[in-house]
């Protein structure tokens, strides 16, 4: 076999770094699919969490209801305005029967449970009904962003506590000065 003349040399080993760096580059554009994947099942799972978690509530003598325990922050400040005009003295009976019904609709996870259900069959459900349900959307945001907190709270302290970390001292911790 005759040898290979240094420029016969230098375009293999051209063609071979060529083709190294398209795999290399195939195989970036296939991580960024696989972690843009990851990130749209994120988005998805999210957005199912709003319409699906709930909570039973039981509204006496057995009687369960699914309350929804993960409103949009959308949704959430809707609620928290229509409790606002709800609770309203200049607020007409009519808009307090119609912001309670929507916050209604909103808390309960069955579709057909809607604002204009609850004011359409105003003789079908019973006012006292709704205390249990607004009572347990609003403890439910409030127990979850509780544990969000502490979570976080735990995982920063967590995170100052290894070697090599700045940990704050309490006063009077710490190496003393001689004198």
């Amino acid at each position: 076999m005759p040898e290979k003349t240094t420029e016969e040399k230098a375009q293999m080993r051209a063609a071979l770094e060529e083709q190294r760096q398209k795999g290399v580059f195939e195989k970036a554009r296939q991580d960024d699919l696989i972690e843009q994947a990851g990130f749209d099942r994120e988005i998805e799972m999210l957005q199912r969490r709003v319409k699906t978690e709930y909570e039973m509530v039981d509204l006496g003598h057995g009687d369960l209801i699914k309350i929804r325990t993960r409103v949009s922050l959308t949704e959430g400040r809707r609620i928290l305005d229509l409790m606002k005009i709800s609770q309203s003295a200049e607020a007409t009976p009519e808009q307090r029967m119609e912001a309670d019904a929507e916050v209604l609709a909103t808390a309960t996870l069955n579709p057909a449970l809607t604002k204009e259900w609850f004011l359409e069959n105003p003789d079908k459900w019973s006012s006292v009904d709704s205390i249990p349900i607004i009572v347990t959307l609003f403890e439910t945001v409030d127990k979850k962003v509780r544990q969000v907190s502490q979570a976080a709270a735990f995982r920063r302290e967590q995170a100052g506590a290894g070697p090599g970390r700045n940990v704050a001292l309490p006063p009077g911790a710490g190496p003393q000065k001689m004198g």
